[in-house]
């Protein structure tokens, strides 16, 4: 080792050569980063997942849960007020029918939250349970149902009515919406279609609404068969989109509209609030103020005297007797009027309009024929009662002795009322949940 050497390693160690970095091949690099890629966009469609399903469903949305809830809880305000006095006439209890209604929104919550939870799939095959349920019920109550003015419309079980046509507006929604979203052979030519219209849809659909409606007209209860038929006819029309079943459509509603006129005008007593009615919109006065027309003028008197802003809650004179347990049931309207005035009674039609809007929303998202016709014919028939209460305390139709939906007292009207409004948000958190997988699907593709 010569002495430039030994100066540069005086211990005579061997040098050894570092390691070249070997530069790595760019397709490694690119599987590398895509693979990267991919598992960030799956880490984030995780966390999106996991952040948007609280309760194990799809998106969460509160709207419909919030305007129940506010209906619910405005009603229970003014069954309070309107029943407060009676009530403690009757029992002694101030808060005797306040109570009873806490009670059955309380099971009402529990019914509709297992409703809520059920598939929908498991609802749709029972709705032939559902109808002959209704029926079953709908003629049990002709031959065991309790008397009441004249009338056989609630079946006793102690402690609770059952009102079997309460029952029957939801088993026989949940029966139409399975029946008509069936799939069906495909036909081409015009007499196939044609013949496949009468023989699978109209004359079945006739034929079973008017078993249901004449039975509840027996009851008689002519008002909640014009429920049941409306909302019927509306699940049936929007099930098709041709041309025959447009006919079809418009066929039944003239039919109907002869059938339930012929039918107003064959019990007495119809025939005389039908007169009633006529002759206040002729004379602008109601005649009979002390038979017939005794509850229609009592509600306008609420209602006039209510004014813009109303008389304050709990100030209510028409709820002293002069309405009776209608003040806390049917007429019911006409307190929140004379209490809140003009301004509270717009305030509750915009809610149910926003109910409205939100059921129809949510029948345009759902996730299949189903659950469209269903959530479609829920909403028809809480809205179209809703108005078609308000509508009779105005003087606008006929007085009808239908419940207020979400504000009226009562047990069975609160319950399945509930009870639809569950698979409303079931319907709605399994569209949600179809939406996030698809959009997973669309993401990771």
């Amino acid at each position: 080792m010569d002495l430039v050497s030994k100066l540069k390693n005086p211990r005579g160690k061997r040098r050894v050569a570092k390691k070249q970095k070997v530069p790595e091949r760019p397709q490694f690099k690119q599987k590398r980063r895509k693979d990267n890629g991919l598992r960030s966009r799956i880490s984030e469609k995780r966390k999106l997942v996991t952040t948007s399903r609280p309760t194990g469903g799809g998106l969460t949305d509160f709207r419909l849960l919030y305007t129940v809830a506010g209906l619910l809880g405005f009603g229970l305000l003014m069954i309070f007020s309107s029943s407060a006095i009676i009530a403690f006439t009757e029992s002694g209890n101030t808060f005797d029918f306040f109570l009873k209604q806490i009670l059955w929104i309380a099971i009402g919550t529990v019914l509709a939250y297992v409703v809520y939870r059920l598939p929908l799939e498991l609802i749709s095959k029972t709705s032939v349970i559902s109808m002959v349920v209704s029926i079953v019920l709908l003629v049990a109550v002709l031959f065991v149902g309790k008397d009441l003015n004249g009338a056989r419309r609630w079946i006793d079980l102690g402690s609770f009515d059952l009102q079997p046509s309460e029952v029957a507006k939801l088993g026989f929604i949940i029966y139409l919406s399975a029946w008509l979203s069936r799939k069906r052979p495909s036909v081409k030519s015009y007499k196939e279609v044609l013949r496949q219209h009468l023989n699978d849809d109209l004359l079945p659909f006739m034929m079973l609404m008017g078993v249901v409606c004449f039975l509840i007209v027996l009851q008689p209860d002519l008002d909640t068969a014009v429920i049941i038929a409306v909302t019927a006819l509306s699940v049936y029309f929007i099930s098709g989109k041709d041309a025959i079943h447009t006919m079809g459509s418009l066929f039944i509603v003239v039919t109907t509209s002869i059938v339930g006129g012929l039918a107003a005008m064959a019990a007495p007593y119809r025939l005389s609030r039908l007169r009633t009615y006529v002759d206040f919109w002729i004379t602008g006065d109601v005649q009979d103020k002390l038979d017939t027309g005794f509850q229609v003028w009592n509600n306008l008197i609420a209602i006039g005297t209510g004014g813009f802003l109303g008389v304050g809650f709990g100030e209510s004179r028409q709820k002293l007797f002069y309405l009776q347990n209608a003040a806390f049931t049917d007429s019911i309207f006409s307190i929140i009027a004379e209490e809140f005035g003009l301004i509270g009674s717009l305030a509750l039609i915009i809610a149910f309009l926003y109910f409205m809007s939100l059921g129809v929303e949510i029948a345009q998202k759902a996730p299949d024929k189903f659950s469209a016709l269903l959530a479609m014919g829920i909403t028809t028939w809480i809205v179209l009662q809703a108005f078609l209460n308000i509508g009779a305390n105005l003087a606008l139709i006929p007085f009808g002795g239908i419940p207020l939906p979400f504000i009226s007292y009562g047990g069975s009207s609160t319950l399945v009322v509930l009870a639809g409004v569950g698979i409303l948000l079931n319907i709605q958190r399994n569209s949600a949940s179809s939406k996030t997988a698809r959009k997973l699907a669309h993401g990771l593709g």
